[in-house]
């Protein structure tokens, strides 16, 4: 017994790898066939081991036929799922034409193999597609009616054959196709739930995602529009043609630049923002270097702290080659730049961003800590929100978009790691800011050579 549970256990198992082939469309319908001819291979032994010990030899082959062609399009459909449905069909064919042999040899009191009739027309109708499904019909009907005026002429009543206690059969069968109507009912049942379950959660979310675009549609222009004015404001200032007015025109059109940069921004993390919180994005996580992909997001940010004189200083006390679970790309320019770019941005000029790695009980941590304005407590409460406007100016009225920290947490869940944000107001020079701390789980596969290390090529920012 325990080793046919766990035959059974290893074929459950089987099959569930099969529902992820994209070779099989449905996957219930898959079931069903397989379903199918676990039931007939079931039911034609039992009938053959009663026409066995009722020593009916005709009878007995005729099952013994039918269970192997079962076992054998069972195999098939294992075996090949692309191929399950023509192997059904083919099946469906040959059942019908073993049942209705036997429907016609036996005498007109046994109604054990008619009434398997309508499920076979029930099972071509789930299972096949319309053309098969009216194929299987009508030779359904055919046998049927020509099995059924074989079994009522006298003239061939000299070659029925009895199969025994007639009572017995038709109790059997009525069991059986009782069993599989009552299962069959209850898939339907079960499917008709799960598709309305299924539907309310649709409608749900495509609300959900209309409200989301709405609010963020909103956000957006909001901030795009002032882009635009103060564009076409320094563009009016503008005067070619006055050579005295060069240097003045210069700074414009850098000014012009700059709000330019602020749009492209936007538009860049609003389309990362579509991919991520639908899933329609994913990373495939490997082991990626930490120490690597800070040194390089660090190398893109100095320009940036250049403009206002911040001093970049990054420690590390974990050894040069420990790898994470993230993704080498997104995790530097989507995760740590963005931490990077919120810290300058909301930076005093001429203060300091400490950029700390360390080893944790837990994984890895990565510290992010500057000494600026902090962040206010109604802005913490939704900083991963990206449906609710915690956008601001930095510290040289440098302006956001408010979408930088989901895009960071949309990522870090996807990594499975975790993020902490503590922050002070700066009441006094030095004192206060904000301190955002990623914990990564570490990855022991540190000779993975799919990551090209690049630590020895960038420079090691001093302490």
């Amino acid at each position: 017994m325990v080793r046919i549970m766990n035959a059974f256990e290893r074929m459950n198992e089987y099959i569930d790898s099969i529902a992820n082939d994209k070779l099989v469309a449905d996957f219930d319908t898959y079931r069903i066939i397989l379903l199918t001819f676990s039931l007939s291979i079931i039911s034609t032994f039992s009938y053959a081991i009663l026409h066995f010990f009722n020593h009916t030899t005709v009878l007995y082959y005729s099952d013994v036929i039918l269970c192997c062609s079962s076992i054998f399009s069972l195999f098939v459909a294992l075996k090949f799922p692309q191929k399950a449905q023509s192997v059904m069909f083919l099946f469906l064919i040959f059942l019908n034409l073993n049942i209705a042999f036997k429907h016609a040899i036996t005498p007109p009191d046994n109604i054990a193999n008619i009434i398997w009739f309508p499920l076979f027309l029930l099972a071509a109708a789930i299972t096949l597609n319309k053309k098969n499904a009216a194929i299987v019909s009508i030779v359904s009907f055919f046998f049927y009616f020509a099995s059924s005026i074989i079994k009522t002429n006298e003239y061939f009543s000299a070659f029925h054959i009895e199969p025994g206690n007639t009572s017995i059969f038709n109790l059997v069968s009525i069991a059986l196709v009782s069993t599989t109507i009552v299962g069959a009912i209850l898939f339907i049942v079960n499917k008709m739930k799960l598709s309305k379950l299924e539907l309310k959660n649709q409608i749900e979310q495509t609300l959900k995602n209309r409200q989301n675009s709405s609010i963020l549609l909103s956000l957006v222009t909001h901030d795009i529009a002032n882009s635009i004015t103060v564009i076409d404001g320094f563009l009016k200032e503008v005067d070619p043609k006055d050579l005295k007015k060069k240097e003045l025109n210069r700074k414009f059109l850098l000014k012009v630049h700059n709000h330019s940069e602020v749009i492209s921004k936007i538009i860049r993390q609003v389309r990362e923002m579509q991919k991520s919180p639908s899933e329609s994005m994913s990373v495939t996580l490997k082991p990626t270097n930490i120490t690597t992909c800070t040194q390089l997001a660090l190398s893109h940010a100095l320009e940036a702290c250049e403009k206002k004189n911040i001093s970049l200083i990054f420690s590390s006390s974990i050894d040069k080659n420990t790898h994470v679970v993230a993704e080498q790309n997104t995790l530097i320019n989507n995760v740590i730049m963005n931490l990077l770019v919120n810290a300058i941005k909301f930076s005093f000029q001429n203060s300091k961003i400490d950029v700390d790695l360390r080893e944790d009980e837990n994984g890895i941590l990565l510290s992010v800590k500057d000494y600026g304005v902090g962040i206010p407590p109604e802005i913490l409460s939704n900083i991963f929100h990206r449906n609710r406007p915690t956008s601001r100016k930095g510290t040289q009225g440098e302006k956001g978009t408010g979408l930088g920290m989901p895009i960071v947490k949309n990522f870090i869940d996807m990594y499975e790691a975790k993020i902490n944000i503590s922050t002070l107001p700066q009441l006094k020079e030095g004192q206060g800011g904000t301190t955002i701390e990623v914990l990564f789980k570490r990855d022991s596969l540190e000779n993975n050579k799919e990551i090209i290390d690049l630590y020895q090529k960038i420079p090691i920012i001093p302490a």
